[in-house]
């Protein structure tokens, strides 16, 4: 047999026999009635990629591909399988070659993870969206591996008897975890964990210090009441924290002690804040669907680093005082209750982008030349009825506006004084009968009236 590769669909097969003779690099069968894996699969020598996907098969024996030395990848998606087991008596030769095993959909219900102790190469062992209660046994392993395990019933987990030093990426999403893993020093060169929906009440960042690498931490939709950030025990390299969909009603940020942390808490329950003490290493602050009603006041000056501040879908009624910044920032206010806005004491020289969508505005923002280095301002959705080109001829670098979906009866757009930059200009979904497009003073223009 010299083909390649060799696929079997949608078929009413039981058992395949496959000749020694063959050349094959590529096994597939998906979609068909095989209860079992034939002992002639040891015969696909050539074989980089084997997978038996959405069939019959109730186990899964390592040793049948013991000799396949040229095997990468193994999948076993949405099957049948409620265990798995290394009969082996001898060293395998897959055991050096294997890099990926996928057993997603099956029926597992323990994991025994002393099993893939001898596959030195694994990169990737996904075992998303079994029934597994218990995940056992001491684990060894230097290979850069990705543990996927979301989508199962864990209660909890600890990896006291593991040696992974080189494991990057862990996810336990959709499970029934009540409390952080235990021996997480053990995992220690993860630089993603994600624990995000299970029913976890409590956590404190100190839980994590170990964890040296770490750059991303999902600890969203779980039952969170409380978590404690204010520390000096961080993990070194975090930058960004996800506590999205809690029932936090209070947030101390007041010890951050990382350079650098983008953190997002949206739809909590958080309806006030000590501002004045959050610390200056908060670079990005989602509060988007918080009862918060946030007054500006004065209280973002301090926060030098911040490069996104969004306080979408809020109530935000009113933004006040006086605000410095010299990083590229982006603010996002859209959703909210605003009717009225100016940025007559901002001093804001590197801002890029303001999105005020969906709110309540009637007039273009006074002051705008205080954020001249704007290059995108979007005020779409909101009740103003009137514009005049003019008024954004101070914003020198922007280069797109919007002002689609407003009540605009009028817009003024021959005019010598345009933004010098502007390449769009969007007017969808307004009211207006007539457009004077005679002078235009930017080289190039692209200009949506849709909808009018």
């Amino acid at each position: 047999m010299n083909v390649s590769s060799y696929s079997v669909i949608q078929t009413s097969v039981r058992n395949i026999q496959i000749d020694a003779r063959n050349a094959i690099t590529v096994f597939s069968v998906s979609d068909s009635k095989l209860v079992m894996i034939p002992e002639s699969i040891s015969n696909l020598r050539a074989s980089v990629n084997i997978a038996v996907e959405r069939c019959l098969v109730d186990a899964l024996d390592m040793a049948k591909f013991c000799d396949l030395s040229q095997l990468q990848v193994l999948n076993f998606a949405a099957n049948r399988i409620r265990f798995i087991i290394n009969s082996s008596t001898k060293r395998c030769s897959v055991y050096d070659s294997l890099q990926i095993l996928a057993l997603p959909n099956n029926l597992l219900t323990t994991l025994n993870m002393e099993i893939f102790n001898h596959f030195g190469k694994i990169q990737m062992l996904e075992v998303k969206q079994n029934r597994i209660k218990a995940v056992l046994g001491r684990f060894e392993s230097t290979a850069s591996l990705q543990l996927l395990l979301s989508k199962n019933k864990l209660t909890s987990i600890d990896f006291c008897g593991w040696n992974v030093s080189n494991m990057t990426s862990l996810e336990m999403d959709y499970n029934e975890l009540t409390t952080v893993p235990a021996c997480l020093d053990n995992v220690n060169s993860l630089t993603l964990l994600s624990i995000r929906t299970n029913r976890i009440q409590n956590v404190a960042i100190d839980s994590f210090a170990k964890l040296k690498r770490l750059v991303t931490l999902d600890v969203s939709f779980n039952n969170l009441t409380t978590i404690m950030l204010n520390s000096p025990h961080y993990p070194t390299s975090l930058r960004d924290l996800w506590i999205t969909g809690n029932n936090l009603s209070q947030l101390d940020l007041s010890l951050v002690s990382v350079p650098s942390l983008e953190l997002d808490v949206r739809m909590n329950c958080i309806s006030s804040m000590d501002v004045d003490s959050i610390s200056p290493n908060i670079t990005k602050l989602n509060m988007a669907a918080n009862p918060i009603d946030c007054s500006w006041k004065t209280i973002f000056n301090h926060f030098g680093k911040i490069q996104m501040l969004e306080v979408k879908q809020n109530r935000i009624k009113a933004v006040l005082g006086r605000f410095e910044s010299t990083a590229s920032l982006q603010l996002l206010l859209s959703k909210n209750k605003l009717t009225s806005i100016d940025f007559c004491g901002w001093n804001v020289s590197n801002m890029t982008s303001l999105e005020m969508d969906y709110n309540e505005l009637t007039t273009v923002p006074a002051c705008l030349d205080n954020v001249n280095s704007l290059t995108l301002l979007s005020i779409r959705t909101n009740r103003i009825q009137n514009v005049a080109i003019d008024s954004f001829a101070k914003l020198k670098r922007l280069v797109t506006l919007d002002v689609s979906f407003n009540n605009l009866t009028t817009i003024m757009l021959n005019s010598p004084h345009y933004p010098t930059s502007l390449r769009d200009l969007w007017i969808t979904g307004n009211n207006l009968s007539q457009l004077d497009l005679s002078l235009v003073s930017v080289p190039s223009l692209e200009l949506d009236v849709r909808m009018n």
